[in-house]
């Protein structure tokens, strides 16, 4: 056994986490009161939480849901309404990145906020900047389509939150994707459980029992491992793939695909007469009318010639009037444009 793993071993024979432990240099002054009186006020209104927690003291109410023992906090308690945990938990932020189908980091931001207010924060986030909706009219109400299940994801993002080993360093990351988001968390899965087990079992294992409490008082996550077949009925409904999850080492990943699209060219584009242009001209012009819309080095790559040659060629077609540069050099594309003959 590794170290981590033998400290694991030996915390759950005594039936504990490492989210059990004492947090001997964190002080119930140091939590953020914003955070307590938001996860009071939702408990109440969820309605599984008593009334009387308003009018609780803050060492009564952690006591009550075993965030605090008789003489110290909590790592569980201090992660969860630290104003900022990852100052002393490494690994208690999210990180959410934009990568493209060449897993090149396009973009990121790195959430570190109690983990009782991350999930509204990170979905905020992932929903305004990440994937992006398209708003339509159903009736008389303007609403926003997403390429996702929104509650699958959100259920993802919660079992991530709820059931990571919080004594690694590495953040709770969602890598979005062109063709897939992917959920990634520290952890690994139960003894003697594949990925499959994830959504075909109904039992609940966590591994953060007093975290994963407070989110049921929140209403967050559900008890007995319904949370895994919503995501699934929630993908089927979409007409999306069913989500899949991978324990790779000591990370466990959820992914979210989108169907597979055949390539059909840029729609409402019609092709110029190309007959004006040198032969390699007219292979960018097409490489790009045909829906590629690469970068130079992959337009280079594609036609066998130089990164500096595919770069001049681009810029004459830009000249000629072929091409349109749309958006900024790091997020923007090509655009054919139709010349008439």
């Amino acid at each position: 056994m590794t170290r981590d793993e033998l400290q694991s071993w030996l915390l759950s024979r005594l039936n504990m986490s490492w989210t059990d432990l004492p947090a001997k240099m964190i002080k119930i002054e140091d939590l953020l009161q914003s955070a307590i009186d938001t996860f009071v006020k939702i408990g109440t209104i969820i309605g599984r939480m008593s009334p009387l927690a308003k009018e609780s003291s803050n060492e009564s109410l952690l006591k009550h849901y075993k965030l605090m023992d008789d003489n110290c906090l909590r790592i569980s308690g201090a992660i969860l309404f630290l104003e900022k945990p990852a100052l002393s938990f490494p690994g208690a932020a999210v990180k959410i990145g934009a990568f493209d189908e060449n897993h090149q980091l396009l973009r990121h931001d790195l959430i570190d906020c109690p983990v009782i207010l991350q999930p509204d924060k990170v979905m905020d986030i992932l929903l305004n900047k990440y994937i992006l909706g398209t708003d339509a009219v159903e009736g008389l109400v303007r609403v926003t389509k997403y390429p996702y299940p929104v509650r699958a994801l959100r259920e993802g993002l919660m079992n991530a939150l709820a059931h990571r080993e919080y004594s690694s360093v590495a953040e709770t990351t969602i890598r979005v994707y062109p063709d897939r988001t992917e959920i990634w968390n520290p952890g690994r899965l139960p003894l003697g459980w594949t990925g499959k087990d994830i959504f075909n079992k109904r039992e609940s294992r966590p591994v953060n029992p007093t975290i994963a409490h407070v989110f049921y008082e929140l209403k967050y996550i559900e008890q007995f491992g319904s949370g895994a077949a919503m995501m699934c009925d929630e993908c089927r409904a979409m007409g999306l793939p069913l989500p899949e999850c991978i324990a790779e080492g000591d990370m466990i990943k959820v992914i979210f695909r989108l169907p597979e699209k055949k390539d059909e060219g840029i729609p409402g584009i019609v092709i110029a007469d190309t007959s004006e242009l040198t032969k390699r001209e007219s292979e960018i012009y097409l490489l790009i009318s045909e829906g590629n819309v690469p970068t130079i080095a992959n337009i280079a790559e594609s036609i066998g010639v130089s990164y500096d040659t595919a770069k001049r060629t681009v810029k004459r077609l830009v000249e000629k009037g072929y091409l349109q540069r749309i958006g900024g050099n790091k997020f923007g594309k090509w655009i054919p444009v139709s010349k008439p003959k």
